[in-house]
């Protein structure tokens, strides 16, 4: 999902950037725009952090994790996915599937792949969910 953050700060520069950005990225953002110091273990980053180094920008992804449950509270669907500037990986753990998206591509591309793959996202998207113990288990 891409939803467009418009800001005007002075000294940033003016334009538009595929810099991928998250919720988590704000509470730094103003912590350093208010000369606040930053505290340590936050997820995020700076916003100007990302639009003005355009090499760490296409580095960064951006997780996302998703839920359905039905009315009795059983878990319908589970989707976990990893954004970055050019790619987009998902992984959908109810039907083992692994899917990889060609961001610059109008409309995306997709294809399937396996948590093997050597591209950047889907790597990315299998360290996440390693070190998070796995996506929710369908059978709960």
């Amino acid at each position: 999902v891409r939803i467009p953050l418009i800001a005007h700060v002075p000294g940033w520069p003016t334009g538009s950037s595929a810099a991928p950005v998250s919720l988590v990225d704000l509470m730094p953002t103003i912590l350093k725009l208010t000369a606040t110091p930053l505290p340590r273990g936050l997820d995020g980053v700076p916003i100007e952090a990302l639009i003005t180094n355009p090499k760490r920008a296409k580095r960064r992804f951006v997780f996302a994790d998703t839920w359905r449950y039905d009315l009795m509270g059983r878990l319908q669907m589970s989707e976990v996915a990893a954004m970055g500037s050019k790619a987009k990986a998902t992984f959908e753990p109810k039907e083992s599937a692994w899917t990889l998206y060609d961001l610059r591509k109008d409309p995306p591309v997709r294809k399937s792949t396996s948590r093997h793959s050597k591209n950047a996202a889907v790597r990315a998207l299998a360290d996440y969910v390693e070190s998070a113990n796995g996506p929710a288990s369908m059978d709960e």
